[in-house]
């Protein structure tokens, strides 16, 4: 291959013998070189830069001089051109420095040099200098920004030159009206060449800005100042953390509208410390003592929590009501299988809408084949539990250990339990647990045998939308003495003119229930009965 240097007004034409086109000719290959009234220092560039070498040339090398050479190794032909032109040259790594002998014996003398870096990062740093340097030589101290460096002089000198560009820090100019603090940091660390961990919250941060020709060191440092933020350079990352400030502890008193006050405070002490948190069941009041930050996420939690829940208005109609109107109304009790050896309450839910059954129950009543025993109704919050009994409260005369006499009362009737719960969708899941009790009275004892029957179950239904319940069975059982008058106050044979007979009633109801959700800002009021039949 033939390649051609133009060096000033001389003409040098170099015939180098390659392997591989484009790389540097090694020094154990043949080259045929021909210099013509070329300056010394082009010469020693020339034979540097085929070997692959940095070329330091010393200002002492002066003069011209007029080589060709053929079929020569690279390093012979530096050998000749030294001896002919009385400088000499020493190559040390990478680098090849020409001089006089007396400047020579000068720079030969190897040395260990310091220097301290702020701005380039060490891998950077370490690649750019391996360029004139052996990296055996080159010790870079992160934690301290210290890199020290071993070689002679000259070569020394060549690589603080290229530390002190490096060291160049970047200027910039940034102006914004309105720029989140993260989006900043961003750029910044872009322009740096640095990977950036930054806290998330930065971005709520907005800062007007507008630097001209700032090095981005000055730039983050004032932006951290100005909102108080940790940064911190760890090699080739960017660290940036807001520093937390411990607000001055406050007190407030929140006063509950509807929820429990022992409730709201188990909840609380999830965010505050519980020895901070204090209830006032009186007033449902309740106290903590929190820093500015917690106060506010209590204000959330207490302000979403604090709702007035709906109310169920419950209408029960207890009628008395034959079989074959039972039909009618599309309700067969018989094909409803039992789960136990006795008749138990059945619950059903009714399709028809409330108008629709009002005007049924209206109709078989004016037919006689049902009647109105009662009709209560009662409203109850979503979550609580709404209890109505229809029936006989019968006092009982009680006796204590000690003679001492006390009254009860027994009850026999229909005892209906009801827990609605309103949900999100609108719908109604309700809890009912009817009980269906009545008593037996007998001769022997002053006090009554109470029979019971219950069943318990959740059904779910629309607002408005009816529940049927049958199978209630009521029944009064009562034992009577007769006699033949006279002759039954004989002693001894009187009781043979006496006999026991028994008389048993049983009535049949059932129980139509229908809930409806009242609306929270109207509250309970006439318009929300719906008439009875």
């Amino acid at each position: 291959m033939n390649v051609r240097y133009r060096l000033g007004s001389t003409l040098v034409v170099v015939t180098v013998l390659l392997f591989c086109f484009g790389l540097a000719v090694l020094a154990s290959e043949t080259v045929s070189l021909t210099f013509q009234e070329t300056e010394y220092r082009d010469i020693y560039e020339t034979l540097g830069s085929i070997l692959g070498l940095n070329v330091l040339v010393d200002p002492s090398v002066q003069g011209k001089g007029t080589f060709s050479l053929s079929n020569v190794t690279v390093m012979e032909a530096l050998e000749l051109v030294s001896s002919l032109s009385g400088y000499d040259y020493v190559i040390k790594e990478k680098t090849m420095l020409v001089a006089s002998n007396e400047r020579l014996t000068q720079y030969q003398t190897s040395e260990t040099r310091y220097i301290h870096i702020n701005n380039v990062s060490p891998e950077r740093l370490r690649a750019s200098l391996s360029l004139v340097l052996d990296p055996d030589n080159i010790y870079i101290d992160s934690e301290n920004n210290l890199v020290i460096l071993k070689g002679i002089p000259a070569v020394l000198d060549e690589a603080e030159k290229i530390v002190r560009t490096l060291e160049q820090p970047p200027v910039l100019s940034l102006e914004s009206k309105e720029q989140s603090v993260l989006e900043v940091f961003f750029q910044l660390t872009e322009v740096l060449n640095l990977n950036l961990i930054a806290d998330s919250s930065l971005d709520e941060l907005k800062l007007a800005i507008s630097f001209r020709q700032l090095e981005p060191q000055v730039i983050i440092a004032n932006i951290a100042e100005m909102f108080d933020l940790t940064v911190s350079f760890n090699e080739d990352t960017l660290s940036v953390t807001r520093n937390q400030v411990e607000s001055k502890e406050k007190v407030k008193v929140y006063r509950l509208n509807y929820a429990d006050p022992t409730m709201v405070s188990d909840i609380l002490g999830l965010l505050v410390d519980s020895s901070k948190i204090k209830t006032d069941p009186a007033t449902k009041s309740i106290i903590i003592k929190a820093n500015e930050n917690l106060i506010e996420e209590a204000d959330e939690f207490i302000a979403s929590y604090d709702q007035a829940l709906p109310q169920v208005l419950l209408e029960v109609w207890v009628q008395e009501i034959t079989s074959d109107a039972l039909e009618k109304l599309g309700i067969e009790l018989a094909g409803i299988k039992n789960t136990g050896s006795v008749d138990i309450p059945k619950i059903i839910e009714f399709a028809w809408e409330p108008w629709e059954l009002i005007l049924a129950l209206q109709a078989l009543e004016t037919q006689g084949k049902s009647k109105l025993l009662a009709s209560p109704k009662i409203a109850t919050i979503s979550g609580e539990e709404a209890s109505i009994f229809v029936g006989d409260r019968v006092p009982i005369i009680l006796s204590g250990e000690e003679g001492e006499s006390r009254m009860e009362f027994l009850e026999s009737g229909i005892d209906l339990r009801v827990q609605p719960r309103v949900s999100e969708d609108g719908f109604i899941t309700i809890r009912v647990s009817p009980q269906v009790s009545s008593f037996i009275w007998q001769t022997d004892s002053d006090y009554p045998q109470i029979r019971t029957r219950e069943a318990a179950t959740v059904v779910r239904v629309k607002d408005g939308q009816p529940i049927f319940i049958g199978g209630l069975l009521q029944e009064q059982e009562t034992e009577l003495i007769k006699s033949i008058p006279i002759l039954s106050q004989l002693p001894i044979l009187g009781r043979l003119f006496q006999w026991t007979e028994s008389k048993g009633e049983q009535t049949e109801m059932t129980i139509f229930l229908i809930p409806r959700i009242i609306d929270v800002s109207e509250g309970i009021s006439p318009t929300s009965f719906i008439p009875v039949p």
